[in-house]
């Protein structure tokens, strides 16, 4: 795996490593995967802008994603218990803490506004508390991905006139560049060297 959490592994390499021999399990496990948000895959856009080709290709996403997607599947509550082994005990007060120390650290200053409908009380207290956290990843996904088009855009203007002119139109396209901006660095002519003043004779 990379650093920025890609890998991509063949079914076969995976199948191999794992020390098994039923592929089709190794293919449901994947899907399975993606359809809880641990995994994610590249759209078919998304492949051709930067020519992956056909291999396999999974991303570890963020844990505001994960999170997210097994709330709306409704794989988990909430206060992060299993769907249906919400089981209040003495041993579950402990492992209770960490889940609250690591959601302090994830929401961050939103914190305040999950713990806020965890003292609610009623009927409808468990379905509160999974709508204040879900607008609060979801509002820290939108926060990523305008960081990120900031980010994306402030690179494209840094880009120079030749390498917008020599840049594939699948990657232009994928960066957002306008096809004027090529258009116009195609038809910069280069700067002619400044012309030498003609001095007067002297005789």
């Amino acid at each position: 795996m990379r650093e920025n959490g890609i890998a991509f592994p063949t079914i076969d390499q995976i199948a191999h490593d794992l020390g098994l021999s039923d592929k089709e399990s190794i293919r449901r496990a994947i899907g399975r995967l993606v359809e809880c948000g641990f995994l994610i895959k590249p759209t078919p856009e998304h492949r051709l802008a930067h020519k992956m080709g056909t291999r396999p290709i999974y991303q570890r996403p963020c844990t505001q994603f994960t999170l997210r997607e097994l709330l709306e599947i409704k794989e988990i509550d909430g206060e992060l218990y299993p769907r249906n082994s919400k089981l209040h005990s003495e041993h579950s007060r402990s492992s209770d803490s960490v889940v609250q120390a690591g959601l302090k650290f994830l929401l961050d200053d939103h914190y305040a506004y999950y713990q806020h409908a965890l003292a609610q009380s009623g009927p409808d207290r468990g379905k509160k508390i999974k709508d204040v956290l879900l607008a609060i990843l979801n509002s820290q996904l939108r926060e990523m991905e305008e960081f990120q088009k900031e980010s994306i855009d402030a690179a494209v203007t840094e880009l120079d006139d030749e390498t917008i002119k020599e840049m594939p139109p699948e990657i232009r396209t994928a960066l957002g560049i306008p096809e004027k901006q090529k258009e116009k660095a195609q038809k910069k002519k280069p700067a002619l060297p400044p012309k030498r003043s003609k001095r007067k004779s002297l005789r």
